[in-house]
């Protein structure tokens, strides 16, 4: 099966074929550096979290260079001998290109495919999470990737220079079989180069070969106008694309991996990750260790990691709605707070709330919906995180000034898209500037949030659709005496 692609498919799959493809390069003239055996580490510690913590088992190796294919077999893993599709495996560019041809041949096989990069730490099961996020469209959507959202201003002083460089990160992809999701992966391949990475190509081709959508009746108008319908699954952190939030913990309900984004080097990706509680391989080893030496488990890392998650924790995504950010450094109210508190317990469920449910488009709207639901007396703790919420207006400038120094340590300076597809001509491309957020923003954001939450309250309480003691005591607390707080503390 090692050159047979629809057997090994067969062999590996789910019972509702699924399969996940991970993709394997390792340069043919290896010298032992420190930074090769730290590439080794991460792309072992991908595959044993997978396996203890995803609990999965479902995967294929698609190894793309003579190397990569011999250690792949020398570590007794699922091999495909991909060197065909890759024609330089040496490069990065090179590794997620081919990543998206096999998955391409393999959705075109029938499979639904759950692609992976090998810096990725799983520490939730994967089956309960690819149910999970195509629940939220009833089924309709093709595909997932997670949100990832940068915005750049071309000049400071013109809000109309801004544009998109993301709008989802693909070092994960669900997709299911059909011919939009094959669509999708053809789109990116057109653009194929060395100078283009794919993860800007999505942004690229998003509304012309995909697009994304939160519901079933979105994804249905999204296919009825011939694209992909991906739902995009919660960004990792809250706060920023970088950095986790504060109070971070790997059991947080928006985590399914962890993924080291904004790490040039392995060694880089694996102290980031050690710090995450998500490394489990012990260090040392060289890249022709023995695999007893090189890959063992680190039992001490393991056992300090929490894992696995329990209860609710246990399933990522379990929340409908989180929160949604474009600036990386705006304060988000007290979501951070509400997660690392109520998961750390194990009483509250996802958010804590104060930045829950959406602000998007100037428009806040209400946290006080069960997203800091106590599970044991069933309180609703939104108010309680609406009222946190104000209190980050004072220390906006504080928040934004750490915020941005995290995000702005690790920039990289992005390459220039080269080449045309259909008649088209793609831009240079750039991080975003992280100084281009101010307080103000912040604070208007937070003031129109509560505002939103009292709103909403003031018309339920109209229609009399009180129900029960939880919106009652909400509702107390956001007239009177708590009201006029958050006003006090908004001017």
């Amino acid at each position: 099966m090692l050159n047979d692609l629809e057997a090994l498919l067969s062999n590996r799959a789910t019972t509702d074929r699924w399969v996940t493809l991970f993709i394997f390069s390792l340069s043919d003239n290896r010298n032992g550096t420190d930074e090769e055996a730290a590439f080794m580490r991460v792309a072992l510690n991908s595959l044993f979290s997978y396996r203890t913590f995803g609990q999965a088992s479902f995967d294929i190796v698609g190894a793309i260079s003579p190397a990569a294919l011999a250690e792949c077999r020398r570590f007794r893993l699922p091999c495909f001998n991909a060197t065909r599709y890759a024609a330089d495996a040496r490069g990065f560019k090179s590794i997620n290109w081919a990543k998206i041809k096999l998955a391409r041949d393999v959705l075109k096989l029938g499979y639904n495919v759950h692609v992976s990069d090998l810096d990725i730490a799983y520490v939730k099961p994967i089956k309960p999470a690819i149910r999970e996020i195509f629940s939220w469209t009833n089924g309709v959507a093709d595909g997932s990737m997670m949100q990832e959202e940068w915005v750049y201003q071309d000049d400071p002083q013109d809000p109309r220079s801004r544009r998109p460089i993301y709008l989802a990160n693909t070092g994960v992809i669900l997709l299911r079989a059909t011919n939009r999701s094959v669509g999708f992966l053809e789109s990116l391949l057109k653009w194929e180069s060395d100078r283009n990475p794919e993860q800007y190509i999505a942004t690229w081709v998003a509304y012309k070969s995909w697009a994304p959508c939160s519901e079933e009746v979105t994804c249905m108008a999204v296919q009825a106008a011939g694209m992909a319908a991906i739902v995009r699954h919660p960004a990792q952190f809250a706060h920023s694309n970088c950095m986790p939030e504060p109070n971070y913990s790997p059991c947080g309900s928006r985590r399914l991996y962890v993924h080291p984004v904004c790490r040039n080097t392995s060694a880089d990706k694996e102290a980031f990750l050690r710090w995450a509680r998500a490394f489990f391989i012990a260090p040392g080893g060289a890249v022709a260790s023995d695999p007893a030496l090189l890959g063992a488990q680190d039992s001490a890392a393991i056992a300090a990691s929490g894992l696995p998650c329990l209860g609710r924790q246990a399933v990522a995504w379990h929340e409908r709605h989180y929160l949604s950010y474009t600036d990386p450094e705006a304060p988000r109210g007290s979501e951070g707070r509400g997660e690392g508190r109520g998961e750390g317990r194990g009483e509250a469920r996802g958010k804590g709330g104060g930045g829950g449910g959406r602000i998007r488009g100037g428009k806040g709207k209400g946290a006080g919906k069960g997203q800091g639901q106590r599970q044991e007396d069933g309180v609703d703790e939104g108010a309680e995180e609406a009222e946190e919420a104000a209190r980050e207006l004072a220390g906006a400038e504080e928040a934004k000034t750490k915020t941005a120094s995290a995000v702005g340590a690790k920039k990289e300076q992005v390459p220039q898209l080269s080449g045309t597809a259909n008649g088209a001509e793609v831009g240079a491309v750039a991080r975003p500037d992280p100084t281009t957020t101010t307080a103000q923003l912040a604070a208007t954001r937070v003031m129109q949030f509560a505002e939103g939450i009292m709103g909403e309250l003031e018309q339920a309480q109209s229609a009399g659709r009180q129900q029960g003691r939880k919106q009652k005591d909400l509702v107390q607390l956001l007239t009177g005496n708590g009201r006029r707080l958050l006003r006090h503390r908004l001017v």
